[in-house]
């Protein structure tokens, strides 16, 4: 329903959530509009509480998490109707990936160049990150799929240089 572009998501075909993102250029226009998908179409449901792209996301339509975007630390839970705050991350990211389930999340990439475990409270650095071992300059806008310890990352960009990268990780937490 809102067009918009640094969206994070989370969820399946027939029950997924797009959340927050930006609709115009600029950080002025961060938006906090949450919308559901059933399957067949969009509706709009209670709106994040804090405007933000780039966010990442993890869980289900019913029970989800997003956090970070626009360099924030911010994490919130969704129980399909509300939002609440989850435990903050240790570092400001945007731009990096989220998988897993709202008690057990994986963060790797963005700004933040590391990765972090949620377990429905708080985050812990995994300072040896899939990232980390090998380019951590190809961190932002990449795709990750799975769970908090077995997901599999594949590409990425530099965005100070524009550079891609074809690199395939996998992740055995």
């Amino acid at each position: 329903g809102t067009a918009r572009f640094y969206i994070s998501g989370s969820g399946i075909q027939t029950a997924s959530l797009a959340v927050a993102g930006r609709t115009g250029p600029g950080p002025n226009f961060a938006t906090t509009v949450v919308e559901e998908y059933d399957g067949s179409s969009w509706s709009e449901q209670n709106d994040i509480p804090t405007a933000a792209n780039g966010m990442m996301g993890a869980g289900t339509q019913t029970a989800a998490v997003h956090f970070g975007g626009s360099s924030l630390t911010g994490t919130y839970e969704y129980d399909g109707t509300n939002w609440t705050s989850g435990g903050s991350l240790p570092t400001g990211a945007r731009y990096g990936m989220g998988v897993g389930t709202q008690t057990a999340a994986l963060h790797a990439g963005g700004g933040a160049a590391s990765s972090f475990y949620y377990n429905g409270t708080a985050w812990s650095d995994q300072s040896s990150s899939l990232l980390l071992q090998n380019n951590p300059t190809y961190q932002h806008y990449g795709g990750m799929s799975g769970t908090q310890t077995a997901a599999l990352l594949a590409g990425g960009g530099n965005p100070s240089s524009g550079a891609a990268s074809a690199l395939t990780q996998g992740w055995d937490g």
